[in-house]
């Protein structure tokens, strides 16, 4: 089943104005028709600020994820890029040597040291946030020229993106998208509840001044 992102959107805001108005709406309603007595609404104003804190909690777990995404969701991008662009690089290589393969021991052996170090190179590592090691097979004594230069701007490259890969694991998070949705919907409601007590409390508290300056009004 297909999820239109907007309408989820909307209609998770929709829900929360809902919410919002209503409780509001009343607070304010039923404070400024004093309605219920002092303790009621003190009670609520109490019960009001604990929801307040949750809410605040809830949104901090969420911008955990903002912070992680900003600081380390770019640095896994770039590890990403410089990855694929790597890869191009040995792919490429290893298609320009091996298509001589046939013609010498030495172009054989080229093929086969390309074809490896091809393999090695893997997305796993920066989806795991694991460095990669130094290409140091075959050793250097051992190398033709072609396969040394190879070799040694591979480990370049591979130097580069190993520099990211710290920075990328920050992109990592303690709680899964999906719970971060309720947490986040949780936070505006508990919120939107902790207002309208509070805003019930001073109407109530207005009502009250209100009367009293009218009967002190009435008085001789």
């Amino acid at each position: 089943m297909k999820i239109d992102t907007p309408y989820v959107i909307l209609g998770m805001w929709g829900f929360t104005f809902a919410i919002a108005f209503g409780a509001v709406g009343w607070g304010a309603y039923a404070g400024l028709r004093l309605q219920y007595d002092l303790i009621f609404w003190r009670r609520i104003k109490l019960f009001s600020s604990c929801l307040g804190v949750i809410g605040l909690v809830l949104l901090l777990l969420n911008l955990e994820k903002t912070v992680r995404d900003t600081l380390g969701g770019r640095s896994k991008e770039l590890a990403l890029a410089d990855f694929y662009e790597t890869k191009f690089f040995t792919t490429q290589y290893v298609s320009i040597v091996c298509s001589h393969k046939n013609d010498s021991l030495e172009a054989k052996n080229d093929c086969w040291d390309a074809t490896n170090a091809d393999n090695t190179v893997s997305s796993y590592n920066i989806l795991n946030f694991k460095p990669y090691t130094p290409m140091n097979y075959p050793p250097k004594s051992s190398r033709s020229a072609e396969t040394d230069k190879f070799i040694e701007d591979l480990n370049e490259r591979l130097s580069q993106i190993n520099q990211l890969i710290p920075e990328a694991a920050n992109a990592g998070t303690f709680f899964s998208d999906e719970n971060r949705i309720k947490f986040l919907l949780l936070a505006a409601i508990l919120i939107t509840f902790s207002l309208a007590g509070s805003i019930g409390e001073s109407a109530y508290q207005l009502g009250q001044a209100q009367k009293t300056i009218r009967e002190l009004g009435k008085a001789p």
